[in-house]
């Protein structure tokens, strides 16, 4: 079973997304509302995955991302970002982040991260 935590102060936003892995019996869902929660969460019990909003409350994206990785550099990222894709790799770069989501994310990025994330859990 994979563990997703999505950090988001607008969970409508990855309504789709969070209704597909919901559906999938393989995935353990949760969430926080800022970067202190995640961080707090991922330090009890590390996440496979964790979903950032980069327009979340807190940390920014990035630091939280450093954050994170500093408690357990297996976690893997994902960031919903309103960047362009240019912008976005020069933020991200060497951040180790799977890579950017709409800000909408749905069913169709939800599985794609669903189907990556066991051969990245396998490599690590």
């Amino acid at each position: 079973m994979f563990s997703v935590l999505v950090v988001t102060a607008c969970p409508t936003s990855f309504v789709s997304f969070a209704v597909f892995l919901d559906g999938k019996g393989a995935v353990r869902l949760s969430w926080a509302t800022n970067s202190g929660q995640a961080l707090e969460q991922a330090a009890l019990e590390p996440p496979d995955l964790v979903v950032v909003d980069d327009q979340s409350k807190g940390l920014a994206a990035p630091e939280l991302l450093r954050r994170l990785a500093s408690l357990d550099p297996r976690i893997n990222t994902a960031v919903s970002s309103p960047l362009a894709p240019g912008v976005f790799r020069r933020v991200y770069q060497g951040l180790g982040t799977m890579g950017q989501l709409p800000l909408r994310p749905g069913r169709g990025e939800a599985r794609d991260l669903l189907e990556r994330l066991p051969r990245l859990a396998a490599s690590a």
